[in-house]
């Protein structure tokens, strides 16, 4: 840039934002500010707390989602974003005689992962301190395995006295086992849990789940699965609405609040953190793509406040040409967006590059087109591995 242009004004936007020291006064009403956002806005406790409210509520009302008496399954992983939805759900339940106030029927669904996962917490622990976490809210809970994934009918549990081992955990070891990269364990796992929760909520007549995804999480996931060759999903993937299942919605309520915001309304209304479902910090921000993506945008959005609401308002213009109503993936069931390669696309280049520095130059023309339209050669009989995505392709292809 000129330096002509570099006034006052502008090193001043290049400056530091302020610290939780010094934030002044509320910015809607007389008191004085005790909590900071973006840098700028500052916030008393009462006023943050409002504020954060009518961010949940308005995400689902001006959508439409949610109608009266619908049943919705509230997906629980013990984390901070799912901790604080879930107290969301029940103040909005609660707001008697507001315009605002949500009236549907929620039930509170814990996944088991202590199997492919690193939780302090054994799985009893985990089951009885959820239960008793949404005892304190006075919310219906329920919860199964993670290996019900390979039942066509999971079975789920809604009391803790109902706890048992699950026989199928070396199945679900083995599959992950499979996996030789954190990147692809991450995908592996999304996608099986995502499946298993669709899969629960038709059984117990829920049409539409509810995830904790903050606006942070759905901006690292938007370059996350661009780098892994799901570009073509962005609308179900980050969107407020995931309808590539035609019998249940997913549902993201807190795709409007940034980590920051829910991590403060967790500490001011003093929500319980589980401690049975931390997670030891071993990995190294270089461990996965996601880890790193995540990192990145953090450290950014330290000195500059608006790097992920820019990343997460550009993720929401983003459409795909694949027709939700033809072929799906066989395993994650999106919509398949490898039929039909066209000539000069990235994925075309892609896959023929891949053919060159596995076959060598010497390969005949004949044999690299073969090679670039051929289907996975590894296969498994715990995933199908008919009809996959290029994603899903990525992700089978890194397993032994």
């Amino acid at each position: 840039m000129c330096s002509s242009f570099e006034t006052e004004e502008f090193k001043a936007l290049l400056q530091r934002p302020k610290t939780d020291g010094d934030t002044g006064q509320c910015k809607r009403c007389p008191n004085a500010g005790s909590i900071l956002l973006r840098g700028y806005d500052s916030y008393c406790k009462d006023c943050f707390v409002v504020y954060v409210n009518h961010k949940f509520c308005s995400t689902i009302g001006k959508m439409r989602a949610v109608r009266h008496g619908d049943k919705v399954l509230i997906a629980f992983s013990g984390g901070i974003s799912s901790s604080a939805m879930v107290h969301l759900v029940r103040e909005s339940i609660e707001r008697a005689g507001s315009q605002r106030r949500l009236v549907f029927q929620p039930t509170v669904f814990l996944i088991l992962e202590k199997s492919v996962s690193s939780c302090y917490g054994s799985e009893e622990d985990c089951v009885s301190t959820a239960a008793r976490f949404c005892q304190n809210y006075d919310l219906p809970f329920a919860w199964c395995h993670l290996d019900e994934y390979f039942n066509e009918s999971p079975q789920f549990y809604t009391k803790v006295e109902d706890f048992q081992r699950s026989g199928r955990q070396a199945q679900l070891k083995e599959l992950f086992k499979k996996v030789n990269s954190l990147t692809a364990k991450e995908d592996l796992l999304k996608r099986t849990r995502t499946e298993l929760l669709i899969r629960v909520a038709k059984l117990m007549d829920h049409r539409k789940i509810f995830v904790g995804s903050n606006s942070s999480r759905i901006a690292a996931d938007l370059l996350t699965f661009v780098a892994q060759g799901r570009g073509s999903q962005l609308p179900f993937e980050i969107g407020f609405s995931d309808t590539h299942d035609p019998d249940v919605t997913i549902i993201r309520p807190m795709r409007e609040i940034l980590q920051d915001e829910v991590e403060k309304y967790v500490e001011v209304k003093e929500i319980e953190v589980l401690e049975a479902f931390a997670q030891p910090e071993v990995m190294s921000r270089l461990s996965s793509i996601g880890t790193l993506t995540q990192d990145f945008l953090s450290s950014l959005q330290k000195d500059f406040p608006g790097t992920v609401p820019t990343v997460f308002r550009t993720g929401d213009k983003l459409t795909t040409a694949v027709k939700q109503d033809g072929e799906k993936c066989s395993f994650c069931k999106m919509p398949l967006d490898s039929t039909v390669i066209p000539p000069s696309s990235a994925l075309q280049a892609r896959l023929y590059s891949s053919a060159l520095s596995t076959l060598g130059k010497s390969a005949s023309q004949e044999v690299i087109e073969r090679f670039v339209v051929s289907k996975p050669e590894k296969d498994f009989s715990l995933i199908d591995c008919s009809h996959l995505c290029y994603g899903c392709s990525l992700t089978i292809k890194d397993c032994t």
